[in-house]
């Protein structure tokens, strides 16, 4: 879709950007020899929410989802109760995994369920106890399953307000029997009290919601009307049909637990093969291309990947010998016709959590080619404290609830000051520089000003999209929307002219020039927005330009 004038929050995301894309090369995650690849395999544009599924596959994945083994879908997020009393929300069924938690959680809470297990665990007749005091440090999926083993868990009021580690905006609340998730961007998720996903909306009264029919997901509605239904096999109950508006349908085949084919909307194919471990080992595209993987047999580590050109990549693994499980380094080598394109090394290191919910990477280094870079995170928010690079250092300093308050580089800094009420950025100053930015009761940017004179003002329309920007030289640009994609028709300078867009099947625009006569307007349409660019460039904000 074409994303015009989509907002993200910036110093945060350009972070997450820099540093963690470095962690894997190709579609392997150097971090835990991960092979991943995702497909777009159902996407209908709409004036609120887009019905759209994305299938992604994880080669560490156990997880057995909707579409088989080691695949996820953007509709299986869970939300699952810790026994220390935080809770714990994973993207995508087996993705990104955040720990949201009261505001007085400590490590405490930790060692005391840790003694109550050792406790239940001597009173059942366990007389490894000492095995297993090391045991429950190291390793939470342990801690939680025996606290449920002997029904242990803290118990925290219904009103209890959990906060997402690094984010204040993102929290989690119980209301009523649903789990409400608050983004930052104002927008909700909800969860029943199982953990099931059950629909997200936004302020504006666009929403999607998840119907079940007892653990199966049978249909995502909006609040258009507009429905996508699920059909389940008989012989796995995996879902092997997905029905949307207008005849769209993607299919779904498997062997055993395996997906072994997606035929998606747009007709594209993907067929997959695996070994007996249900690691991928083959995918196959319409177009005859191939991907391959290897793996050790031992670990499920990825050691090989070729690329559909042929270019091949190998991993190896090497390992301290005092602390092999957190302390370890992988090499890669890329080579396309013979020649090595790519040599990198990754070094990592893990710590404990102050929390004591597990451990958290604390150091890393790699050397990319000549490129050397070391990165310390932060211990409780698991964000980049120094990154430096070729010697050169870049210092981070965060506020008490994780939002970035400083950028350090050399001589020159960057600051960041907040919005109260929502935690997005009300100023940035670099050096005498200074940008200002203002918000809607919905968090939408509305207003910015520069110390160079830029200013840009903003209207949104009811759909969360940007209807009207008027630039510091009082060039007012509408854009119109179709309400069945959602994407901009036109752009339009009032008593001047306008830009028509048309688009490629992929939702790309293919024509921006207007006709001869239009120029002048084109020139003044393209003179705002960049107005509008350049203004909110020190936030990092998204304008899909």
């Amino acid at each position: 879709m074409f994303s015009v004038f989509t907002f993200t929050r910036a110093p945060l995301a350009l972070i997450s950007c820099l540093v963690v894309s470095q962690f894997s090369y190709a579609i392997v995650d150097m971090r835990n020899a991960n092979f991943s690849e995702s497909f777009n395999v159902l996407e209908i544009p709409g004036s609120g929410y887009d019905l759209r599924l994305k299938a992604s596959y994880q080669s560490r994945s156990l997880h057995n989802g909707l579409i088989g083994f080691g695949w996820c879908t953007d509709f299986e997020t869970k939300l699952e109760h810790l026994a220390e009393g935080a809770k714990k929300i994973t993207e995508c069924g087996a993705g990104l995994e955040i720990i949201f938690k009261p505001a007085n959680f400590s490590k405490k809470n930790a060692d005391k369920l840790k003694a109550a297990i050792l406790a239940a665990e001597k009173k059942s007749g366990n007389k490894n106890l000492k095995q297993l005091t090391k045991d429950l440090d190291d390793n939470d999926e342990l801690r939680q399953t025996l606290a449920q083993k002997h029904k242990l868990k803290f118990q925290t009021p219904a009103s209890t307000i959990y906060l997402a580690e690094g984010s204040v905006a993102d929290r989690l609340e119980l209301r009523g029997k649903t789990y409400i998730r608050t983004y930052s961007d104002g927008t909700f998720q909800k969860f029943d009290l199982e953990g099931n996903v059950i629909g997200v909306s936004d302020r504006l009264g666009n929403h999607l919601k998840y119907e079940y029919k007892g653990s199966k997901l049978v249909s995502v509605v909006d609040n258009n009307g507009r429905k996508l239904t699920f059909s389940y096999s008989a012989a796995n109950n995996k879902v092997e049909k997905i029905t949307g508006p207008e005849k769209t349908a993607a299919y779904f085949s498997y062997k055993g637990f395996d997906l072994t084919e997606i035929v998606a909307a747009d007709k594209e194919t993907y067929k997959f093969e695996y070994d007996s471990l249900h690691n991928m080992i083959k995918m196959t595209f319409k177009d005859g291309s191939k991907k391959q993987i290897k793996y050790d047999s031992n670990r499920d580590w990825v050691t090989g990947f070729v690329d559909a050109n042929g270019c091949a990549e190998s991993y190896d693994y090497e390992f301290s010998k005092k602390d092999p499980e957190n302390h370890y380094w992988a090499n890669v080598e890329k080579k396309c016709q013979g020649k090595v394109t790519n040599k990198s090394r990754y070094e990592f290191k893990y710590e404990k959590r102050p929390d004591g919910l597990g451990f958290y990477l604390a150091h890393l280094k790699m050397k990319i080619n000549e490129e050397n870079t070391e990165i310390d995170y932060h211990p409780n928010f698991g964000k980049p404290q120094k990154i430096v690079r070729n010697g050169k250092p870049t210092l981070f300093k965060y506020d008490k609830l994780g939002l970035v308050e400083e950028k350090i580089e050399g001589k020159d800094s960057i600051r960041f000051e907040y919005d109260p009420k929502h935690r997005k950025i009300a100023r940035v100053i670099e050096g005498k520089d200074w940008t200002t930015f203002k918000y809607d009761r919905f968090g939408n940017p509305i207003h910015a000003k520069n110390s160079k004179g830029q200013e840009v003002s903003l209207a949104f329309g009811r759909s969360g999209k940007i209807e009207r920007l008027v630039d510091q030289a009082k060039r007012e640009v509408h854009i119109k929307y179709n309400k069945i994609t959602g994407r901009p028709e036109y752009l339009e300078r009032p008593g001047v002219g306008r830009i028509n867009l048309s688009y490629d099947s992929d939702g790309n625009v293919v024509q921006r020039t207007p006709a001869k006569e239009q120029e002048s307007a084109a020139l003044q349409i393209t003179a705002a927005l960049s107005s509008m660019i350049q203004v909110f460039a020190p936030s990092g904000m998204n304008l899909g330009l």
